[in-house]
């Protein structure tokens, strides 16, 4: 979010997806391992939940196709973090469930300059500025 002057918060949450005849979970379980974050990482920044990992649903579940980031305004605007999000759209009911943090996500091996990340960061700005074109919406970058 450095793209728009913006700093966002990391928040580690349960994901559910909810599309008949699918109940899909991502970040809803323990940890499998000592090395890797528990929940399903996103980002809460200005008004919007940010996650940049959600093709992760459709790797492990190719029948339900999915954009590779989703971008979720919360509603309403201005009002206090909640614990939970939920999403209505053409993919399915969403439904993000805070977790405590199980770690600290920076010591992460995945955590670092890489091509697949400076792909992810194009895609996220991409969607931000298509959701605020498609809803006549100030776009972050003309705010800066």
């Amino acid at each position: 979010m450095r793209h728009y002057g913006r700093h966002g918060r990391a928040w580690e949450v349960c994901l559910q997806v909810l599309r008949p005849p699918f109940h899909l979970e991502v970040g809803c379980h323990p940890s499998d391992s000592p090395d890797t974050i528990g929940g399903h990482l996103v980002s809460l920044v200005d008004g919007f939940l940010i996650d940049a990992s959600f093709g992760q649903i459709g790797d492990a579940n190719p029948a339900v196709e999915v954009p590779s980031v989703f971008v979720g305004e919360l509603l309403p605007q201005g009002a206090p973090f909640r614990d939970a999000y939920q999403f209505h759209t053409p993919f399915g009911e969403l439904q993000y469930d805070s977790r405590p943090m199980s770690k600290d996500y920076r010591l992460s091996p995945d955590w670092g300059p890489s091509a697949e990340r400076d792909a992810v960061r194009t895609a996220i700005i991409t969607q931000i500025e298509g959701y605020c074109h498609l809803n006549g919406l100030e776009s972050p970058s003309d705010a800066t």
